[in-house]
């Protein structure tokens, strides 16, 4: 709850920043209030003085709601109300970090949303968008990793990023504080504050500098010809994760096969009816006379 003064004409009392906070941040801006109100014409200077005044208390009115909210949700997970909270703190705590960090140049959306990874950078300028998925597990899995992935392909982010705190990220990462980064996509395992921030900061600067030499490019070079190699690119990542998927199906279709020809063996039905049965394995299996399941 925010501590106003008495004094109804105060600036406090229509904001939702406290009277404290109000004074500090008047005493710290001192300069350039005093030098607004001395002046007597109403400049554009002056003008862009003032909305980068109210925007300053904004963005503290803001940041203060969301620290509420983080303390609000660590009371109730150290109470054990929920492990639910313990993943909700971990995200709002994360949004604050990265709207200091970053807030300058990516609007910070931390809202929650299906499929579209914990945290979206917008880029003010370009536009464009950053994923942040982050991963508190002990260990992760195959599915994991390819959800990121296509959560990246399918919002068309620019480029994806996913922090693993507790496990290794299999393919990518193994040792604890370490990374790798690919064409568009980072890979970080650590659980240090400092070591994250610091690679997420050089990836987005990375990151900026090659969609500035894309959009360079496609100006040069024509702006149909860089569409269509965008278009083969994206189609080219889509089709192997299609492939990934389909051998994922193939192989729980094999075991589907083999366990419902095992069955109808041993329910002793005639061998008539296996006749022209397509085998789901693969062409080394099939050699001969040799059974495709070792029957």
């Amino acid at each position: 709850m925010f501590q106003n003064c008495g004094n109804e004409k105060c600036l406090c009392n229509r904001i939702d920043i406290s009277h404290e906070d109000l004074v500090e941040f008047v005493t710290s801006h001192k300069k350039e209030i005093l030098s607004i109100l001395k002046t007597t014409e109403f400049t554009d200077e002056i003008w862009n003085k003032l909305t980068s005044l109210e925007e300053e208390l904004e963005k503290k009115s803001t940041e203060n709601e969301k620290l509420q909210k983080c303390l609000e949700i660590k009371e109730k997970e150290m109470n054990g109300s929920h492990s639910m909270y313990k993943g909700e703190y971990r995200e709002l705590h994360q949004e604050i970090i990265a709207g200091r960090l970053y807030g300058d140049t990516y609007e910070v959306d931390g809202q929650k949303k299906m499929h579209c990874m914990d945290i979206r950078l917008k880029h003010r300028t370009y536009g464009y968008m950053v994923g942040l998925e982050t991963k508190e597990k002990k260990s992760l899995t195959p599915i994991d990793i390819e959800k990121f992935h296509t959560d990246r392909l399918n919002n068309k982010f620019q480029a994806g990023i996913m922090l693993s705190t507790q496990a290794p990220i299999k393919g990518y990462v193994k040792e604890p504080n370490s990374f790798k980064m690919t064409e568009n996509e980072l890979y970080i395992y650590s659980n240090d504050g400092n070591y994250v921030n610091i690679v997420i900061g050089c990836f987005l600067h990375i990151t900026e500098q090659k969609f500035l030499r894309e959009k360079a490019a496609c100006e040069n070079a024509g702006e149909l010809y860089e569409q269509m190699k965008k278009k083969y690119e994206t189609a080219v990542e889509h089709a192997t994760a299609m492939y990934h998927k389909w051998q994922k199906i193939q192989k729980a279709s094999v075991e589907f096969d083999k366990q419902m020809m095992i069955g109808l063996i041993q329910m002793g039905v005639p061998p008539d009816i296996f006749k022209g049965h397509r085998y789901v394995v693969t062409r080394s299996n099939c050699k001969g006379t040799k059974h495709p399941y070792g029957l």
